[in-house]
C-alpha cells in the first residue's frame, strides 16, 4: 500500500510539473515570436531603406529571399510551440489514465513530441538559412 502512495505522489508531482510547463511555454510563445519577427525583420527593412544603395539589381530578391525564410521559420516554431502543448496535454492524460487506474503505464505513443521535435529542427535550419541570405545582401550592398 505504502508503495501505491509512493507512486501516486510522484504521478501527482509529475503532473503539476506538467501543467507549470504548459503555462510557461504559452506565456513565452507571444514574446518569442515578437522578438524574432520584429527584430530581424526591422532591422532589415531600416537597412534596405536607409543604408542600400543598389537596388535596381538582383540583391532585393536575395533580401526577400531571406525575409521569407524567416517568416516560414516562425510559422514552423508557432506550430512546434502548438505541438508541444499537445504533447504535453497527451503526457497529463497519460499520467491520469495511471493516476485513476492501477498505476501502470498504458504506453500511448506520443506523435505531437516527434513532431515538435521534428519542427524545431526545420526552423532551426530556416532561421539560419534567413539570416545568412539577409547578411549576404548587407554585405554585398556595402561593398558594392
Amino acid at each position: 500500500m505504502s508503495e501505491q502512495i509512493e507512486i501516486r505522489d510522484g504521478l501527482l508531482a509529475h503532473r503539476a510539473w506538467l501543467e507549470g510547463t504548459r503555462v510557461a511555454i504559452s506565456r513565452d510563445r507571444d514574446k518569442m515570436v515578437l522578438a524574432i519577427s520584429g527584430g530581424a525583420l526591422g532591422v532589415s527593412v531600416t537597412f534596405f531603406e536607409k543604408i542600400t544603395t543598389v537596388h535596381g539589381s538582383w540583391l532585393p530578391l536575395l533580401l526577400v529571399l531571406g525575409w521569407g525564410l524567416e517568416v516560414v521559420a516562425i510559422v514552423l516554431i508557432l506550430r512546434s510551440l502548438h505541438c508541444s502543448e499537445a504533447a504535453l496535454e497527451h503526457e497529463r492524460e497519460r499520467i491520469d489514465s495511471m493516476l485513476s487506474g492501477d498505476g501502470r503505464d498504458p504506453g500511448w505513443s506520443n506523435i505531437n513530441a516527434k513532431k515538435t521535435e521534428s519542427l524545431n529542427s526545420r526552423a532551426s535550419v530556416l532561421a539560419v538559412a534567413g539570416v545568412v541570405a539577409i547578411l549576404t545582401y548587407a554585405v554585398v550592398s556595402l561593398v558594392a
